[in-house]
């Protein structure tokens, strides 16, 4: 039996908040924006045919920075002759300020020079805030980056501000033209610089894009992967500069990170990826300490002593040679070399290091 509050409490559940339909609809707009022109901007080599999942992002910060956005903004595009106009008080403004840096004016000019200062400012203000929008719409051209929106969206407010900065209205161009590319440049120099754990030139980034591109679409062409000799003639690189690149092309892995064996356990990477004929850290440092306590036996030799002894047992990592040829590079025979070598050997038994190079 259903009654009035029962029946009030289940269309509560069942119906969505208000903040949670704004929010759909949000994630429903990013998307749509997303897809605009999506193939066209630069992915993360790191992942070269897997850029379809962006990472997550949260719905709120997202939601806020639009309503700022509008809030703060003209809720109309700025046209061109309000472009013109506000660029027109900016650089009025920058040469006031130049004026007053300088010094010469009088109190009576200052005042004058202070408020197109200002003037200035706010035009400079009313310029940015009517095109963080656009900001937005660029962010989400690289959501399949390795950086969040948010992020993105910050990035390209300071190639926005750039842009504000360097925009001449007597070229006659629109500012949003002229934005998108700071704004773009200044997105995709902090996808090289943050979105990898070990970071890469910024030139070099450039060229892994250029690669992954070409890899994707040879792919899609040859339906299977391109070879490093195909990829250079298509991107123009040399193919052994192409070698080199695909290196950075795949992320690095934990040594401590679980994979499944072929029994169907978990081992760790470092077990499988150790060097068997490598030295154990034990054995590193006994070797250490023994190469610095021979060090110091030889310190009590004689130069020549020394020399024939190196030569003779191939210290210091060079290559051991026969007495005769030991003997015979410093200048002696045979008989004196026997003579030399047990006089040396006979000095290093009686050192106090010798119980720990034996």
């Amino acid at each position: 039996m259903f009654t009035a509050r029962s029946f009030s409490y289940s269309s509560r559940e069942s119906v969505p908040s208000t903040a949670h339909t704004r929010t759909r609809c949000l994630l429903i707009l990013l998307e749509r924006c997303s897809a605009y022109k999506a193939p066209q901007v630069d992915t993360e080599p790191n992942s070269p045919r897997d850029i379809s999942a962006p990472p997550s992002l949260d719905p709120d910060v997202v939601e806020l920075y639009f309503e700022d956005a509008i809030r703060c903004g003209s809720p109309d595009l700025l046209t061109h002759a309000q472009e013109i106009d506000l660029s027109q008080r900016m650089e009025t403004g920058r040469n006031a300020a130049s004026e007053l840096a300088s010094g010469k004016p009088s109190s009576r000019q200052k005042q004058t020079l202070q408020q197109l200062v200002r003037r200035g400012d706010k035009a400079r203000q009313k310029l940015i805030t009517s095109n963080l929008r656009l900001v937005v719409k660029v962010a989400t051209w690289y959501r399949s980056s390795a950086l969040l929106l948010p992020d993105l969206i910050q990035e390209g407010n300071f190639g926005l501000m750039q842009a504000a900065d360097k925009y001449d209205w007597r070229r006659g161009t629109r500012f949003s033209t002229y934005a998108v590319w700071w704004i773009r440049q200044s997105i995709t120099r902090s996808i090289a610089n943050d979105s990898r754990l070990i970071r890469v030139p910024v030139h070099i980034h450039q060229k892994l894009s250029k690669i992954v591109r070409s890899q994707q679409s040879l792919y899609r062409e040859l339906c299977r992967e391109p070879i490093p000799a195909e990829i250079a003639d298509d991107t123009g690189l040399p193919e052994q500069q192409i070698e080199d690149l695909l290196v950075h092309l795949y992320p690095p892995r934990s040594l401590d990170a679980l994979i499944e064996t072929d029994s169907g356990g978990t081992t760790s990477l470092s077990l499988i990826s150790r060097d068997p004929d490598a030295l154990s850290v034990e054995d590193q440092v006994e070797h250490t300490l023994a190469d610095r306590e021979l060090r110091q036996a030889l310190e009590s030799l004689t130069p020549q002593e020394q020399h024939f002894l190196t030569r003779r047992y191939g210290l210091k990592g060079k290559k051991g040679f026969s007495l005769r040829a030991a003997g015979a590079a410093l200048g002696i025979t045979k008989g004196q070399a026997q003579v030399l070598e047990a006089n040396a050997l006979s000095k290093l038994r009686n050192h106090s290091v010798a119980s720990v190079l034996k």
